[in-house]
């Protein structure tokens, strides 16, 4: 029987499910090691090596791999939220292994925040934080996270509007106005979503070294001490708000993040501090992001071309941009010694303790590259890291095994029949492949799966099916009319990596104990 037969003939034994879709599902909760301890299957995740490899996601460390998303329509993704575009993002990265999208905000202020005559900020749009709220819920739907990228250096740009320079200038100059954007659309924003599981990190700047005299390339121009006020300021602000919030900020070059090889580290704890005065303790950055594009520069500026470690950091280091078809001649000048593939790129991120890499970018509007470029790098790191980029959401995929109608622990007498009925819940990952599992130890440590081509229990552990998750009303599988006198627990499992073993972190599974006696 092949997969669609598989998919049919679950389908068909959902639609004439007897147990109605509205059951309530409740997950029984156990330590994972008892499942592989009982079924004698074991997965051993990737070794964190430090915590500053990893960025903590809902109390998990994970490797942040994905693209960015820059963007849908510039400065007014959120106002005019185009959903479709959005979900077609996540879709893409989502299914080449991805778990990360950069995405950009308010960029050059155009649109986004709204600004009272006066030049200050005075709200946001009417849509923008239930647009925001949309967009992570689609995010978290696909077990990805967003990063939600603030400003850019564009805020100096002409893109900006010449008329609206002024005010974006007080906006990061001036606290009066700083002040008056967190209280009124930036704290909003915060509040409204703190809690929510598919956001990553705020990120205050994209670039801002790009509008300063010090570094920057744009028309009009502020100082670097400015942007470290904005961002000692506004990450208070977030950490006062949201405790548990990421803040970070993406420098156009490690240059101005790391104070090795004669370098200045503007963003280091007590730098930011100091730039606010001493009067926002909290306004500092908890990962550092830096870009890195070939053309513009060599070796010594490249994350490519050192380890984490090279930096000297305390923090973890994610590389927020670089170009999706890897680092080569494309046409504008190579300068680094040695080439990488994109594939290469991703796989020296993770193995020289860098905590994330994001390729620039999913919509492909420049000669960097695009979506399927940087495919071949997201599925190397799902393939052999897959443990390291799971994001962890038990409420999204919810399955139920009961024995006879009851989901707690059974007892039947010998003789009398054992049915087993399994049901999936989704409130996300529709249509992801997976391998679903329906097993059961005995007490003398036998493993059955049930094997859908067959309908029976057969000895050793395979998987009962693999392919798309769909919803499931309670289905009866398999049932028993004489099963021998001992202890049996039933489990069924779902594991949303389809590769034909059991993945201990990326298990969803529900089980239930019978006794079968005298």
């Amino acid at each position: 029987m092949d997969r669609l037969e598989m998919e049919t003939t679950l389908r068909d034994k959902v639609l004439s499910g007897a147990i109605g879709a509205g059951k309530e599902k409740t997950m029984k909760k156990v330590m994972l090691f008892l499942v592989f301890q009982m079924i004698g299957f074991a997965c051993e995740p990737t070794a964190f090596s430090a915590v500053v490899n990893r960025i903590n996601h809902s109390e998990k460390d994970i490797f942040t791999s994905g693209m960015n998303l820059a963007w849908m329509d510039f400065g007014n993704d959120t106002g005019g939220f185009d959903e479709a575009k959005f979900i077609s993002a996540l879709e893409d990265i989502s299914r080449a292994g991805g778990n990360t999208l950069r995405w950009w905000l308010h960029t050059n202020g155009r649109y986004s925040p709204q600004f009272d005559a006066e030049g200050k900020v005075r709200g946001l749009g009417p849509d923008d934080i239930n647009n925001l709220k949309r967009a992570l819920d689609l995010a978290r739907e696909r077990g990805m996270v967003l990063c939600l990228c603030l400003w850019s250096f564009d805020m100096l740009q002409p893109n900006a509007g010449e008329e609206n320079h002024p005010r974006n200038k007080k906006l990061i100059e001036e606290v009066e106005y700083t002040r008056a954007y967190i209280d009124n659309a930036l704290i909003p924003m915060v509040r409204a979503l703190k809690d929510h599981p598919a956001l990553l990190a705020w990120e205050i700047f994209n670039e801002p070294e790009g509008m300063t005299i010090e570094f920057g390339w744009t028309p009009v121009r502020t100082e670097m001490k400015y942007i470290r006020q904005f961002i000692n300021i506004t990450a208070d602000a977030i950490h006062r708000e949201a405790p548990e919030a990421k803040v970070t900020n993406g420098s156009w070059n490690i240059m101005a993040s790391s104070d090795v090889d004669g370098f200045t580290n503007y963003y280091r704890d007590d730098r930011l501090i100091a730039a606010g005065n001493g009067l926002y303790p909290k306004g500092t950055l908890d990962f550092y992001q830096v870009h890195f594009f070939p053309q513009h520069y060599g070796d010594a500026y490249s994350p490519f071309h050192h380890p984490a470690s090279h930096w000297n950091l305390d923090k973890p280091i994610v590389i927020g941009e670089f170009p999706a078809r890897g680092l080569y001649d494309f046409g504008e000048g190579y300068k680094p010694g040695t080439t990488l593939t994109t594939e290469e790129a991703y796989a020296y991120a993770y193995d020289n303790g860098y905590a994330g890499i994001w390729s620039w970018s999913w919509v492909g509007h420049d000669i960097n590259g695009q979506f399927q470029d940087a495919v071949p790098g997201m599925q190397y790191l799902f393939k052999f890291h897959h443990c390291d980029l799971v994001i962890t959401d038990d409420s999204l995929i919810l399955p139920l095994i009961a024995v006879n109608g009851r989901e707690d622990a059974v007892t039947v007498s010998f003789g009398k029949p054992v049915t087993v009925t399994v049901g999936l819940g989704l409130n996300g990952r529709n249509g992801q492949n997976a391998d679903w599992w329906l097993a059961v130890i005995t007490s003398s440590n036998t493993i059955y799966h049930f094997n859908l081509s067959s309908g029976s229990m057969v000895q050793g552990l395979s998987p009962t099916y693999q392919g798309p998750l769909f919803d499931l009303t309670d289905v009866q599988l398999v049932s028993f009319s004489n099963l021998p006198m001992g202890k049996y627990t039933f489990y069924f499992v779902v594991d949303l990596n389809m590769d034909g073993i059991v993945d201990a972190c990326s298990l969803h599974f529900d089980f239930v104990s019978v006794s079968v006696t005298d």
